[in-house]
């Protein structure tokens, strides 16, 4: 599933979605332990890139 939101840049909008925040929780918990990994590091870079966006945004703040 990583992957798959990798391939598409689709981070951020499933970050920003009501319900595809929860996924984004969800694969942040269960794969934290595994930080090191290449799919984590991109995983983490895109949602360091808006970082200050997802800071203020009532669904966001709560993967920061």
């Amino acid at each position: 599933m990583i992957n798959e939101l990798l391939e598409n840049q689709s981070v951020k909008d499933c970050s920003f979605d009501f319900n595809g925040n929860h996924v984004v929780q969800k694969i942040v918990s269960q794969m934290g332990q595994q930080a090191n990994s290449a799919a984590m590091k991109g995983f983490v870079q895109q949602i360091e890139a808006y970082i200050l966006d997802y800071s203020v945004h009532e669904y966001c703040c709560r993967i920061v």
